[in-house]
């Protein structure tokens, strides 16, 4: 037998990597992975090759069914996790398999529930499709000391979550406080923070601080059908975010490159000493502010480009290139030190209601301006860029030109669309403003489709 697809793992700066850590969340029990310390603690653990464990002290209750028991030493004992499955009596439990190796096991010494107290810890436990892991926030980072390695397979609808909570203990919660972990101050170099390499994980509500220290990367996979959302890299200097896969709602602060390759939505990169985006293969409502080199990057299999704004980069606002002449839409340059839009590698880029302001170069001869394109001469196009407002301003001959005037405009069926260039739509009397990333669960969800 293994663990059960149903149990939650929990991680918590007060818990303990030696507690059980998790439960079962079909159980109908109680579920003390959510405390701090363990719920029973014993030295005289005993399992006669089957999947009777029992302890002459006691201890055991039947609220404990569901729960986790580490086992983490003992003669003869295989030092793991087990799921409470029965109980018999204060001295004697049921578990999922047996934790006798070579004989009986006698003198084990294990941890009834009780949190976790690392997300490295949280990744060596056997855990397998569907169970999911949340991290507790604190005030006070968490302190990585290695690389948080996960590694199962999953499939289409037992996707595994890695997820940051503060109130609410749900996948896709959007709690303001979200959990920080942090590479220790001394002893750690060349590492990465968290690595998905098994198949559909989804890691959410997180924040990754290299601390600046050596070769560190903040999130990378080699594992298919991943996802990374609502999820913080910083002070990372080999890089924030590496994907080939969807990334959503993510941000990248003073990294080396902020994020780079896969699918890209409503992210923002920004003070990274290199790219804020490079490489990537589908970007959308992305934002890129004060990055050492280019703004927005693709690769030679790039898909599509839109609604993205490169501000203040020191290199190129957008060096664009991909498939079938690469079509960028809705886009706004401003404040480059480079072109606002180029070429560079496969084929031109076909650009539609794109708008410049203040580069050393607008549109270079590489790239074909197709249709709605606007190079604007006579001030910032933004309400305050200085201060992070990127809405439109509506002053005439500056933000004014770019309002209502995107793509699609006039649809193919008559229909007419006012979208403004640029990722921020104003809102118009009675409107509700912008929304992105309204496909979040819908991307998410199709990750292994």
């Amino acid at each position: 037998m293994a663990l059960d697809a149903a149990i939650d793992w929990e991680v918590r700066q007060d818990g303990n990597d030696a507690n059980g850590g998790g439960w079962k969340r079909t159980a109908g029990t109680t579920d003390y992975s959510l405390f701090a310390a363990a719920e029973l603690s014993a030295t005289d653990l005993a399992c006669a090759s089957n999947t009777t464990l029992t302890s002459a002290t006691g201890g055991f209750t039947a609220a404990m069914v569901g729960n986790v028991v580490q086992i983490a030493s003992g003669t003869n004992a295989l030092a793991g996790f087990y799921e409470i499955t029965a109980y018999a009596s204060t001295n004697s439990v049921t578990i999922d398999r047996t934790c006798a190796t070579g004989g009986n096991m006698t003198a084990g010494v294990g941890k009834v529930g009780g949190a976790l107290a690392s997300l490295a810890a949280a990744a060596s436990v056997p855990y397998v499709a569907g169970n999911q892991f949340y991290v507790k926030y604190s005030a006070t980072p968490y302190v990585c000391l290695g690389a948080a390695t996960f590694s199962v397979a999953g499939s289409y609808g037992t996707h595994t979550f890695i997820h940051g909570y503060d109130t609410t203990r749900s996948i896709y919660n959007t709690d303001a406080n979200r959990p920080t972990i942090r590479v220790a101050d001394s002893g750690v170099t060349s590492i990465t923070m968290l690595v998905l390499n098994g198949t559909n994980l989804v890691a959410a509500g997180l924040i990754l601080d290299g601390n600046g220290k050596t070769e560190i990367q903040g999130i990378s996979h080699s594992g298919a059908w991943v996802a990374i959302t609502r999820c913080k890299v910083l002070n990372c200097t080999n890089g924030g975010i590496v994907s080939t896969y969807p990334v959503i709602n993510c941000e990248a602060d003073t990294c080396s490159i902020g994020i780079s390759g896969g699918h890209i939505f409503g992210c923002y990169a920004h003070d990274c000493t290199s790219h804020g985006f490079y490489n990537v293969t589908t970007i959308v409502d992305c934002l890129s502010v004060g990055n050492g080199g280019i703004g927005i990057s693709t690769g030679n299999s790039a898909f599509i480009v839109n609604r993205c704004i490169a501000y203040g980069n020191a290199g190129n606002g957008f060096a664009v290139s991909g498939l079938n002449h690469l079509p960028v839409y809705n886009c706004i340059a401003e404040g480059n030190g480079g072109w606002g839009f180029t070429y560079q590698g496969y084929t031109s880029p076909r650009l539609f209601y794109c708008a410049t302001y203040n580069t050393s170069g607008s549109f270079s001869t590489s790239v074909v301006k197709s249709q709605g394109c606007v190079e604007v001469t006579n001030g910032s196009v933004f309400t305050n860029a200085a201060a992070g407002d990127f809405t439109l301003n509506n002053t005439a001959l500056r933000g004014a030109l770019l309002r209502g005037v995107g793509f699609p405009g006039t649809f193919l069926n008559g229909n007419v669309g006012y979208a403004d260039i640029g990722l921020f739509q104003h809102e118009d009397a009675g409107g509700g403003g912008a929304i992105v990333n309204q496909g979040l669960h819908a991307i998410e969800a199709g990750i292994s489709a």
